[in-house]
């Protein structure tokens, strides 16, 4: 398929995870559970990274220790503050020595997921301590961490054989309910055949998408929009719009191989299940939300920004929302229940988290404006509209696809000088529409929605 040979490797070293996952529902015991996962998730993890695999080790042993002797006085963002050092000084090094390149031995890769377990579990840990009144989100409610766990259960869960080689990040709860078949997962044994039937409809599409990428790839590389050869290529304006809306699924499908292969495994072993209560019939409603990727329909035609950014690799997305965003708004600070100012931040650490190419930087500054819009419009009434109108789907979806595609353009390309030839290819247009719209939000808010709360205000004291 003229892949190289080290994708194979990576390919079929996440897809061997899952006989291992079928192996786990034979494994009784707590501590054998443990083991197991610990055990299997090492071998795969160290067959990938090699002697690398020593940062995550060290990183591991440093979290645990640190909450061990520290406890919940000190603040977890420490943890937070050391693992993003950490991985900065590994993205600094792969910037100097291998600049654009994502050798599949980087472990950068994998200490990315490894910062959101890191992080989740010290913040969950120190809601342990808490009353849980003075909690404001349900989901944390439900994570915090009452008793530190012993290292090896932390260590089972940060080297969780389906998740110790790109991911996905999960919740330690959720992980520990899983190992103790507690919680949703005392009905896993009963559900198998769903379990079974959303395993397989994941592989099979990990294994289209390799197909995809093998067949077009290299026909259309998202890269060639950062070139000057691309308009001698591309002379026409039009047809440099349709190129983007052809690399732009190209250049995602790398993405939806390894997200697809690895959550295959995840819901194999069980541990993506989950179960939620009908409201209406009071039926159970089974799933397999717990570390998903998101959701590869809405990515492609979804007409919303802000639910784009929600469906593009869902796991990490909530591990922002929790530990940066919603921890923001609930903060004593001034910017307490600030939700401009609680985005910016998730925005800036995911920046940083990805690393330190340039074009990460503007693509981020973007990706946060044209949410913001999103925000507008669905607070404005327009996608409802839009609902309520068929004929204006295709329009409003292909607009905020294109949007998308070339922001993930200027972030796939990494310097500013290829950032500055894909705004140059297609006229600036990017930049001009988001930022003028954002601008024009501003403005609207101050003038007109500022007014509308006065007067409602001004009903509500009228009305007593």
């Amino acid at each position: 398929m003229g892949a190289p040979s080290e994708q194979i490797i990576l390919i079929t070293t996440m897809a061997a995870a899952i006989p291992f996952s079928f192996l786990n529902y034979l494994i009784k015991g707590h501590r054998n559970r443990l083991l197991y996962s610990l055990i299997i998730g090492l071998i795969f993890h160290i067959s990938i990274y090699g002697f690398k695999s020593l940062h995550t080790i060290f990183a591991t042993l440093v979290t645990y220790y640190y909450l061990y002797f520290a406890g919940r006085k000190f603040s977890p963002s420490y943890v937070l503050i050391y693992a993003i050092l950490h991985l900065s000084v590994l993205n600094i090094h792969r910037m100097f020595f291998d600049f654009g390149g994502w050798a599949i031995d980087d472990v950068s890769t994998i200490y990315m997921v490894y910062v959101a377990k890191y992080s989740s579990f010290a913040f969950s840990y120190h809601d342990g301590g808490k009353d849980i009144s003075e909690i404001r989100s349900d989901h944390l409610k439900k994570q915090r961490i009452v008793d530190l766990p012993s290292l090896l259960e932390y260590a089972s869960y940060i080297y969780f054989y389906p998740t110790t080689i790109v991911g996905p990040f999960i919740e330690y709860k959720d992980f520990i309910n899983f190992i103790d078949l507690t919680d949703c997962y005392a009905n896993l044994n009963n559900n198998l055949g769903y379990i079974f039937y959303q395993g397989t409809e994941k592989f099979l599409l990990g294994i289209f998408y390799i197909i995809f990428f093998a067949l077009f790839g290299d026909k259309y590389p998202m890269y060639a929009v950062g070139t000057a050869e691309f308009r001698e290529k591309y002379p026409s304006f039009w047809q440099r719009i349709v190129y983007m809306y052809l690399c732009g699924p190209v250049g995602r499908a790398k993405y939806y191989v390894a997200w697809l292969l690895t959550y295959s495994s995840l819901i194999f072993s069980g541990m993506a299940y989950g179960e939620s209560v009908d409201k209406k019939t009071g039926k159970i409603i089974h799933d397999v939300e717990k570390g998903t990727y998101g959701s590869i329909i809405y990515n492609e035609v979804g007409m919303n920004p802000t639910e784009k950014m929600r469906y593009w690799n869902t796991s990490i997305h909530v591990w922002l929302k929790y530990n940066v965003y919603v921890r923001v708004l609930s903060s004593k600070t001034m910017f307490r229940n600030n939700k401009v100012v609680a985005a910016f931040c998730a925005y800036g650490l995911s920046a940083i988290w990805h690393g330190f190419y340039p074009s990460y930087y503007v693509s981020f500054v973007m990706i946060y404006l044209f949410e913001q819009d999103g925000i507008f419009l669905n607070e404005i009434g327009f996608y409802k509209f839009v609902q309520k109108n068929k004929f204006m789907w295709p329009i409003t979806a292909l607009k905020t696809s294109f949007f998308n595609n070339i922001i993930g353009s200027i972030f796939y390309c990494l310097e500013i000088g290829t950032t500055k030839q894909i705004l140059i290819n297609y006229k600036g247009l990017p930049v001009n529409v988001i930022v003028s719209f954002y601008v024009f939000t501003l403005v609207y808010r101050f003038a007109f929605m500022r007014k509308k709360k006065e007067k409602i205000d001004e009903l509500r004291q009228q009305d007593g």
